[in-house]
């Protein structure tokens, strides 16, 4: 099911956010992924700060691989996080 999403993305050193659609992905640890196709690319971004985190031309590897990543790296998945939205608020 479509749903609509923002990312973040930097462009010339400027971070921007933009409302995208894309479809739940999976979730790990109560945190929510989602995939969506960019140009040329499934790109699995997370849902509490936008960022990506894996990018593949076939849907499904996108999503191991960014499951794959969240579940090595968690912690430091949630330490950029907090950077991130702690930026936001500022």
């Amino acid at each position: 099911m479509k749903e609509r999403f923002f990312i973040r993305t930097r462009q010339k050193g400027v971070i921007k956010q933009y409302e995208v659609v894309g479809e739940f992905a999976f979730d790990y640890r109560g945190f929510r992924f989602f995939v969506r196709w960019d140009s040329d690319a499934w790109v699995v971004s997370d849902c509490l700060c936008g960022a990506g985190i894996a990018a593949h031309r076939d849907k499904e590897t996108a999503i191991f691989l960014a499951a794959g990543k969240i579940h090595i790296k968690f912690e430091e998945y949630l330490t950029k996080c907090k950077l991130t939205l702690k930026k936001r608020i500022a």
